[in-house]
């Protein structure tokens, strides 16, 4: 086999990426030596593809805690050394340069709809990594629209498309771009059904908004997410997420000082809408943030200054001359915008201690922020 020039290369990686048919004689270098890898629309059949023996490491890789996650096993190169997979168990591969396809095998006792998802560790490079087609007990592609997924080095997640499978065998191919070589996935096979969903963090963002994210459900194409005052009280939809990766929403009709509760449903369409149960319940309460406070010890005076707290009405300046001692309260600054006091009650060659809390004003009462920082200042 010739080798191949670079524009070749970049040729046949964008056909990949755009779902184009490649010949089954394409290849990719790794090594210096060319290799073939399957054609996106080609069979995959015993003795199509070499017989490579990769290592793989694979092997780590507890995604989500679940230390019952199983690791790819090589040569898996074709139909016949296949892994098996159960539907809804994850399994930890890897590829590798020399043009490597994993392929994973796994049957339908029943017609279902599923999709094929994968997690990894991101690096935020925006480049391709694995291309993954679910694939017909001949090795065919059978919808390149839906049966497919690309993982960009973007995301941590990427899903395909679901369809609707007869019970029987079939197939999932996947191959790696250059920057995927020697890197772990987690490849599902997903059935898809409105799984409740997990919140993986609700947080104030500042003094007015609180945000709220969590992990995809696999087919899901939208989300409700509800919220409440009380953590057994009368939950309200208060938002409607579209998108198969739309995780995330920040509410930005709060109250300062207020704790709000939040929980989430996930919302499939197969042969109908359904809508899963409600995720655990989270909580977060918007408060002005803690300031960011600098000393400048200066002749019988200190001087503190601060960077300005978005929402805050005023500041309270405490100072101890023990770091872990007892604060005492020396000044109330009523402005916002006001950002500095001079302490001039201090005695030549004594350390003293300041820490300062922003407050917001809610309803004639304040609400304060977190103490920041113990800072120190040695008057001379």
């Amino acid at each position: 086999m010739k080798k191949r020039t670079r524009m070749a290369c970049l040729i046949l990686a964008a056909a990949l990426f755009a779902g184009a048919a490649v010949p089954a004689q394409a290849a990719q270098e790794g090594n210096g030596a060319p290799w073939p890898i399957p054609g996106i629309g080609d069979d995959i059949n015993p003795g199509d593809l070499p017989n490579i023996i990769s290592p793989g490491n694979g092997s780590g890789g507890n995604t989500g805690g679940n230390g019952n996650i199983q690791s790819e096993k090589e040569p898996n190169d074709d139909i016949a050394t296949a892994n098996a997979i159960g539907l809804g168990k994850p399994i930890v591969g890897s590829t590798h340069s020399e043009g490597e396809v994993d392929i994973f095998k796994f049957t339908l006792k029943k017609a279902v709809y599923v999709n094929v998802s994968m997690e990894y560790t991101a690096t935020n490079t925006g480049a391709n990594l694995w291309f993954a087609y679910i694939r017909d007990s001949r090795g065919k592609v059978m919808n390149k629209t839906l049966d497919n997924l690309f993982a960009t080095d973007t995301d941590g997640y990427a899903q395909s498309g679901q369809i609707k499978l007869k019970k029987g065998t079939y197939y999932v191919t996947v191959v790696g771009y250059a920057l995927a070589y020697g890197r772990n996935y987690t490849l599902c096979v997903n059935e898809i059904k409105a799984k409740k969903p997990e919140l993986s963090g609700v947080a104030a963002s500042g003094y007015r908004a609180v945000d709220v994210s969590w992990k995809p459900v696999p087919g899901a194409y939208a989300y409700y997410v509800y919220r409440s005052t009380t953590k057994k009280g009368n939950y309200k939809k208060v938002a409607t997420q579209k998108g198969t990766l739309s995780t995330a929403w920040t509410d930005k009709k709060v109250q300062t000082g207020k704790t709000y509760y939040y929980k989430v449903k996930s919302v499939v369409k197969t042969a109908k809408k359904t809508v899963s149960p409600a995720s655990k319940v989270l909580a977060a309460k918007p408060m002005p943030q803690a300031p960011y406070v600098l000393p400048e010890a200066g002749k019988k005076r200190v001087d503190l200054r601060w960077l300005r707290v978005e929402g805050a009405n005023g500041y309270e300046v405490y100072r101890s001359t023990t770091a872990n001692g007892a604060y005492k309260k020396v000044k109330t600054v009523k402005k916002g915008s006001s950002t500095a006091y001079t302490d001039t009650k201090v005695k030549k060659g004594t350390t003293y201690y300041y820490k300062v809390r922003a407050y917001a004003k809610v309803k004639k009462k304040n609400v304060y922020s977190d103490y920041s920082a113990v800072v120190s200042a040695r008057p001379e």
